[in-house]
């Protein structure tokens, strides 16, 4: 006797199929909620990371002429802080905790807080400061994603 006829008796061969094709319904749902996920990361991690990119780009383009390239800089500065770090309203309006913070940051030996600030004063930058004042605005804006709440 044929094993085959014998096995007819205890599973059909529709049934296995059938059992086959309501599987394939949740692992298609499955994999769609996966790409759905995937896709919503992406999309969070450019976000957050666009205010960033905009500010290095604009960085990137400003241009030696500008008599008032340093408060360019620093209200650079300040708006790509207030995106990561909405909740340092106070610091961001006192100039002295700005300046002191900025310094945290990123600790130099250049007068940043002269530069920054000499826009009130009437005072200009050669290309030479202007191109430190960018290098380090720009390690800065490199810094801000992935500064701590608590740093702040």
């Amino acid at each position: 006797m044929d094993p085959l006829s014998q096995m007819r008796d205890i599973i059909e061969p529709e049934s296995v199929s059938n059992s086959f094709g309501l599987l394939a319904v949740p692992i298609m749902l499955l994999v769609a909620l996966l790409l759905l996920v995937i896709y919503r990361f992406l999309r969070h991690r450019n976000r957050r990371l666009a205010a960033q990119q905009s500010a290095l780009l604009q960085l990137q383009t400003i241009e030696f002429s500008d008599i008032h390239i340093a408060q360019r800089i620093n209200d650079l500065l300040k708006r790509c802080f207030k995106v990561y770090h909405p909740q340092a309203k106070a610091l961001l309006s006192n100039q002295q905790l700005w300046l002191t913070e900025l310094n945290k940051i990123q600790p130099t030996e250049l007068p940043i807080e002269q530069w920054l600030t000499s826009h009130y004063r009437g005072e200009s930058l050669d290309a030479s400061q202007i191109e430190q004042l960018k290098l380090w605005s720009i390690a800065i804006v490199n810094k801000l994603p992935s500064l701590r709440v608590t740093d702040v």
